[in-house]
């Protein structure tokens, strides 16, 4: 049987730093994950990280729409759906 110094469960934002933290102490640990397709907990790969990246985009693509009210001439302001949600899969695989 293994044995550790501490068992965390979740990979949340939490469980990650506490694990960091006890390793860095040279303790041994155990990260349980129940789904290891959601590795980072919730924000990482279902919420504000994703979500902060099209939200981004949303507001990247507006300022170009109104930059002339700036000085600014942009001919043509086309969002690239498939790059926009492709990067924030970036998010989703960490």
């Amino acid at each position: 049987m293994k044995k550790y110094d501490a068992v965390i469960l979740g990979s949340g934002p939490a469980g990650r730093h506490t694990c960091s933290e006890l390793f860095r102490l040279n303790k041994k640990v155990c990260l349980i994950e129940m789904d290891p397709d959601s590795f980072g907990g919730v924000c990482v790969n279902k919420g504000c990280m994703p979500t902060k990246h099209l939200v981004k985009a949303a507001e990247v693509i507006e300022t170009a729409k109104k930059a002339h009210e700036f000085g600014v001439e942009v001919p043509s302001v086309k969002p690239q759906m498939d790059q926009i949600f492709g990067e924030k899969e970036i998010f989703t695989s960490v």
